[in-house]
């Protein structure tokens, strides 16, 4: 029996959740991966690359971007940039010196110095360097929080897709709202 959920949750936009525990808490995982108009995925990758999962994205196409959302979803990472070498790997500047990417070379980095850089798919998933699509969502400052939750909630969305927890299916602008009510007012 498989342990990965794989669901398409909306047009070219995939979900990979499975049995993920941090010590002794179990928690789940989930990763994202969306296919590019351009021919391109782009996965935020914060569960194993196991064999369902790497059917389902050769499937989709050339993974192009390889995403770690922020500090902590780096376990994976290598993983990924070993099955697709020609992939770009896109994370925040903090996470260069992990022992777990020994090797691995930030192609894109955000973070304060720079926290939206160009990465060549803008316009099909839109990033902040407090909250990326699926990411990061903490951040080294206040203002940054003030900043980044009011660009999300100008975006026009009704699903939220997180790595742990369950997806927002409906009514996730109003929660979004909710959740960051202090950094919104």
């Amino acid at each position: 029996m498989a342990d990965t959920v794989i669901r398409e949750v909306a047009r070219n936009v995939w979900t990979f959740s499975r049995p993920f525990m941090l010590g002794i808490v179990f928690m789940g995982g989930r990763s994202t991966a969306i296919k590019l108009d351009f021919g391109g995925v782009w996965i935020l990758a914060s569960t194993e690359l196991n064999n369902e999962t790497k059917q389902k994205l050769d499937e989709l196409g050339d993974v192009k971007y390889i995403v770690a959302g922020n500090n902590a979803h780096t376990m994976f990472i290598k993983q990924y940039k070993t099955a697709y070498p020609a992939a770009k790997v896109i994370g925040p500047e903090d996470i260069q010196t992990k022992p777990e990417l020994k090797g691995i070379k930030l192609d894109i980095v955000f973070g304060t110095a720079d926290p939206n850089p160009m990465c060549g798919f803008e316009g099909e998933v839109s990033t902040g360097s407090s909250t990326v699509s699926g990411g990061k969502l903490q951040s080294a400052s206040s203002s940054a929080m003030r900043r980044d939750a009011a660009k999300v909630l100008a975006w026009d969305f009704d699903r939220f897709i997180p790595c742990h927890g369950d997806v927002i299916e409906t009514g996730a602008k109003a929660a979004w709202r909710s959740a960051f009510t202090n950094y919104l007012s």
